[in-house]
């Protein structure tokens, strides 16, 4: 008996014995994890056997529960100006889901297919195994994806799904085994109890504790990400804002802070939660002189921690369109330290107030992209 276990054929073109084969005839044949292949032949002095081959996929395959679906973005932001012009004119090109393995061990996939929502067999993926608490993902269009998120490692995508689409209505996902088993199935929607935000807004769907036992089902499991366009292949909490969000008891950076006229975002930006009166910090307009010229400008507080947020001051002259950057507005001065964990600083428009008498500004915070 001479066997293969690297799919390759026990006997060459011509009849000679392939030097990978193996020739003992042990009681138990070692396969690495994995999906394998024996392919095995008799050979009797010069006459070979037919061809005899068998499958197996070695290693700890998923029950259900050890692998959840863990994000979800169904109807990502449309594309911007740069990813229209490199041909990805629909949001659709910039859908995933992303997989975490939940479970305590690693998680053979071969045998896996989503076959609900979007159509994949794990077989054909780039990955046969995923380790405890590891992440990998699923998407439409594999360029479009690393267009839009350049730092996503591209060997954590298992595949592309295209042409079928996630619908922008919710549907019906299935994660399930070659035997009809399922290990992750829920039906997601756009309205709420829902992450709203999800639909269109810029970020993802999350799930909130994605640990065995968490039911996908339930709506109020699910959050709109911290991050705009969600955190692919990574913790979307790892974050200081997420933390304090945690602290704050909230998920959502737009909910109300209080009694205060302010999102949670903003409330963190100023550092509102570091003053006594939270409603004190909010920017305030104002007008500066410099060299006898009076230039209509905005005073604000920004939190010196918050370093993965961005703060500009945007002017306009209709409230309709809004400018940004140094060539619509100038730092006026250093920013002040307020000894509390926050400073104050101050923005011009460069446009007087003699020239322009309607100018309005504001400030703008942003959560990065991921």
């Amino acid at each position: 008996i001479h066997y293969t276990v690297d799919r390759t054929d026990p006997r060459l073109r011509g009849g000679a014995v392939n030097p990978t084969a193996l020739t003992d005839s042990p009681e138990r044949i070692v396969l690495p994890d994995g999906p394998g292949v024996i392919k095995a032949r008799v050979l009797s002095g010069t006459e070979w056997s037919p061809l005899v081959e068998a499958e197996f996929l070695v290693g700890r395959t998923a029950r259900p529960g050890d692998l959840v679906i863990s994000e979800l973005s169904y109807r990502p932001a449309g594309p911007s100006d740069a990813e229209s012009a490199a041909g990805f004119g629909s949001r659709s090109h910039f859908e995933f889901l992303e997989l975490l393995n939940v479970s305590g061990e690693t998680i053979q996939l071969a045998n896996l297919s989503l076959v609900e929502g979007v159509d994949f067999q794990f077989s054909s993926s780039s990955r046969t195994a995923l380790a405890p608490g590891e992440r990998a993902l699923l998407v439409y269009d594999r360029e479009a994806f690393l267009f839009r998120y350049p730092d996503v490692p591209s060997e954590s995508i298992l595949g592309e799904y295209a042409p079928d689409k996630l619908d922008n209505d919710g549907e019906e996902i299935l994660l399930a085994t070659t035997t009809g088993e399922a290990i992750c199935h829920f039906t997601y929607n756009d309205v709420a109890p829902w992450p709203v935000e999800a639909d269109g807004d810029g970020p993802t769907m999350v799930l909130k504790a994605p640990v065995q036992g968490t039911d996908p089902t339930e709506p109020l499991n699910w959050r709109r990400s911290i991050w705009m366009g969600g955190s692919p292949g990574g913790d979307d909490s790892v974050s200081p804002f997420a933390s304090w969000l945690t602290d704050h008891e909230t998920a959502d950076p737009e909910a109300p802070f209080g009694s205060a006229p302010m999102s949670h975002l903003l409330a963190y930006a100023v550092g509102a939660d570091l003053a006594p009166a939270p409603e004190t910090t909010l920017p305030v307009g104002t007008v500066v002189r410099e060299d006898d010229v009076l230039y209509p400008a905005l005073r604000y507080r920004i939190r010196n921690d918050a370093s993965e947020l961005s703060h500009l001051v945007e002017v306009s002259e209709n409230l309709v369109r809004w400018d940004r950057g140094g060539a619509f507005t100038q730092a006026v001065g250093e920013p002040r330290d307020n000894g509390d964990g926050t400073s104050t600083h101050t923005v011009r428009s460069r446009e007087p107030l003699a020239a322009k008498a309607d100018q309005f500004l504001r400030l703008r915070i942003e959560l990065p992209a991921r």
